[in-house]
């Protein structure tokens, strides 16, 4: 029986989350329902369009909007309209990114055994994403809250990282 690699991960949260407190309070993967990328335009005229979705730096004048509600198609209307008069592209990226979603006070220290970020909340607050590196894996890495970070990956490398994430959580 095959099994997708969200279900094989939550098997093993299931049995992370029985360790004591020290450990990670919550380790997860849910999946936005689209992550669009947008290119050639400045994160301020993104805003405007979609107020309510999650805009994660990826480089200069290029940006992922995160969408938890939206499908796919909608968003990317809604953004191709809205940026019919500007230098943009759009691309819509949602079934070629997995998202692991940590959540607990140990999440900084549980990080830093992979990624060498400064993840102090003073330097990396929250609402602030980074593109990095885990060992040789491309990740963006996005602060939701104090004690919450979204790690996204490329799918074809979600199951190198989750081997990653599971052994510098134990």
């Amino acid at each position: 029986m095959a099994y997708s690699i969200a279900e094989k991960f939550k098997n093993r949260c299931t049995a992370l989350t029985d360790r004591p407190q020290s450990f990670l309070e919550g380790l997860s993967t849910p999946q936005p329902t689209a992550i669009i990328t947008v290119a050639g335009i400045h994160e301020d005229g993104i805003k405007t369009i979609v107020p309510d979705e999650a805009i994660l730096w990826l480089g200069p004048d290029k940006w992922w909007v995160v969408s938890e509600t939206q499908p796919p198609q909608e968003l990317t209307e809604k953004l191709t309209y809205a940026l019919e008069t500007e230098n943009a592209a759009l691309t819509d990226v949602s079934h070629g990114v997995f998202r692991f979603r940590m959540r607990g006070p140990d999440v900084p220290h549980v990080l830093s055994a992979g990624v060498s970020l400064d993840l102090h909340p003073s330097v990396f607050k929250p609402g602030r994403s980074v593109p990095s590196a885990w060992d040789d894996v491309y990740i963006l890495l996005h602060r939701v809250e104090e004690e919450c970070f979204d790690i996204y990956t490329l799918r074809s490398y979600a199951s190198s990282l989750e081997e990653w994430l599971v052994a510098s959580y134990t």
